[in-house]
């Protein structure tokens, strides 16, 4: 997997390589062994995405990450290919809605304290 590189439109200097996911690591995985088809991270990967995308609706995430599937395939393995409308609003379902905030915080913070200009 690649790090998210941003660049600078002014100047296009590199300005942080970060790997996203890792803030997403410290998230409880609450499924069932056995039943999971694909990784707890890929899901709020795309969802995050998506919605910096405008994806609203769970099924318009699903259809945008298809969509961007050889994009997405650069930071996620989907060794399933893209999770389901349904999947994707079943495992953010089941996570710990604070871990969840906590771990995009995290990411944002780490993304803002660069001084990055996008």
């Amino acid at each position: 997997m690649h790090n998210i590189s941003l660049i600078c439109r002014k100047c296009g200097e590199k300005r942080i390589d970060t790997n996203f996911i890792d803030y997403f690591t410290v998230i409880f995985d609450p499924r069932q062994e056995g039943k999971i088809q694909h990784k707890l991270l890929d899901v709020p990967f795309i969802a995050v995405a998506a919605t910096i995308c405008r994806c609203d609706e769970w099924g318009e995430m699903e259809e945008w990450a298809c969509a961007k599937e050889d994009w997405l395939r650069q930071y996620l393995e989907l060794p399933n290919a893209i999770p389901s409308w349904f999947t994707i609003a079943r495992v953010l379902d089941v996570v710990d809605p604070m871990q969840f905030e906590n771990a995009l915080y995290s990411g944002c913070r780490k993304l803002h304290n660069s001084k990055k200009v996008m």
